[in-house]
């Protein structure tokens, strides 16, 4: 069902996950940062076996002294370009870096391996690791926040990496908080815009 969604190219799909509730086992948090690698950065060391996974497959390695979250997506008509998970708000904390992201994910085990598939509200990635993809767990929907309502949730998700931008320069607490504030009673996208500066 959501298999067109990694098949995109690293940037756009990097892109889309910003402001994506993130999943993986018990822990949730929301997307803030991340980068999108061409396959022609995966094709040696520890990132070679992603040119083998097929698009929406996760795989965890370890570098220096983090592990990474990666999500394998295509890359024009080849498999093996990937999105790195950046930064993320878990808990109402902000952990910036890649290694501090996964870590706060709770994956302790490198070079695992998994599979990620869109919620059925398209707001939530779930991430299942060690495991196939699992078409018959419950999946978490993301709270709905009222303020989307004037402006509409579409001219969010267009703005979300200036929203994430904004958030990250100056953290407000919870995300979904700042995510309130910033969209109360704002109708227009000029508006959102003035309000992000």
């Amino acid at each position: 069902m959501d298999e067109p969604f990694w098949r995109q190219q690293p940037q756009t799909v990097a892109q889309a996950m910003l402001g994506k509730l993130l999943v993986v086992g018990e822990t949730e948090g929301w997307v803030l940062r991340t980068e999108g690698y061409p396959r022609a950065k995966n094709a040696a060391g520890i990132y070679k076996p992603m040119l083998e996974m097929a698009p929406g497959d996760v795989y965890c390695p370890r570098t220096r002294n983090s592990i990474l979250l990666l999500i394998v997506t295509q890359d024009g008509v080849d498999i093996g370009g990937c999105v790195l998970i950046r930064a993320a708000e878990i808990g109402g904390t902000t952990f910036d870096g890649p290694g501090k992201v996964t870590e706060a994910f709770g994956v302790t085990v490198p070079r695992v391996s998994g599979t990620a598939e869109i919620g059925e509200d398209d707001d939530t990635v779930l991430v299942h690791l060690g495991t196939s993809r699992a078409k018959d767990q419950p999946k978490p929907s993301r709270p709905r926040l009222r303020a989307y309502a004037a402006i509409g949730w579409e001219t969010v998700r267009r703005n979300m990496p200036r929203i994430a931008k904004c958030f990250l320069s100056q953290p407000f607490g919870r995300f979904e908080d700042f995510l309130e504030r910033i969209l109360e009673g704002c109708t227009s996208e000029v508006e959102l815009l003035k309000r992000l500066r």
